[in-house]
């Protein structure tokens, strides 16, 4: 699907959205009703237009939990056995595959990843690993506190962990911990023009979501999502809009690959 296309039929299924949604509060309302309702009502549409950003439910391995993930990030998964992207017939880099923060987090599924082009006429890697890990399997203080010192340690301004309330597309909830951090990272810059590949240092954001078990799960499993990508290319790929969204299509239980 091109661009444009797909810029076609997104705005197309917004603008449907908004129109039914208005349409409802369209009578009886008096003009500070309307208004009110007619902004809520803009609002909701707005942010189920986003979810077309994300990809079909998808199963994490043989868990029972499944989550939607941005479609920007592709459909194959990389593991410990995949080879480098960007040079066939070599293993990826542990580094390449996790943050640096995270690499002996248990747990570990897969990594999703690709390429956005920048404003330089190269592409720069965007991701998203992911863990999900019995509950009776995880430390949580011990794990998170690792995390987090780390974190601190790459990137001295960074926030500690944040409580987050992620809602679905049906006004389901969730509850998360977030952190957010950004960093200069050795990141592979791929030109476009010839396809050469150099390792470059450039500024990259980090966004980790982890979400414990809640007592609604039918399974209680922690999940992990590490989200990284290039502040250069933050416009193409906005971790701050997409995680959110992804965080509130959890499903953990029976059923959870529908």
């Amino acid at each position: 699907m091109t661009d444009r296309y797909r810029f076609l039929v997104q705005n197309t299924a917004f603008r449907a959205i908004a129109c039914g949604a208005l349409a409802l509060f369209l009578a009886g309302c008096g003009s500070a009703a309307y208004e009110e309702k007619a902004k809520k009502a803009v609002s909701a549409a707005a942010k189920s237009e986003g979810y077309l950003a994300l990809a079909p439910a998808a199963t994490l391995g043989d868990t029972p939990v499944a989550i939607r993930l941005p479609n920007a990030l592709g459909s194959t998964p990389l593991v410990e056995t995949s080879a480098d992207p960007d040079t066939p017939g070599t293993a990826i880099a542990p580094n390449r595959l996790r943050p640096t923060s995270m690499q002996q987090v248990p747990g570990f599924v897969f990594t999703l990843e690709s390429r956005v082009e920048n404003d330089q006429k190269a592409t720069v890697p965007v991701s998203c690993a992911i863990w999900a890990v019995e509950e009776g399997k995880f430390n949580k203080n011990l794990v998170l506190n690792s995390i987090a010192a780390k974190v601190k340690q790459e990137s001295p301004d960074s926030g500690g962990w944040q409580s987050v309330t992620a809602t679905g597309p049906n006004g389901e909830t969730s509850e998360w911990k977030q952190m957010s951090a950004s960093g200069q990272k050795d990141v592979p810059v791929k030109q476009v023009q010839n396809g050469e590949v150099k390792t470059e240092k450039v500024d990259e954001d980090l966004e980790i979501w982890v979400h414990e078990p809640e007592a609604s799960d039918k399974s209680k499993y922690y999940v992990l999502l590490a989200y990284r990508a290039p502040t250069s290319v933050a416009n193409k790929f906005s971790i701050s809009s997409l995680a959110p969204l992804a965080a509130g299509t959890i499903q953990i239980g029976a059923g959870a690959e529908k």
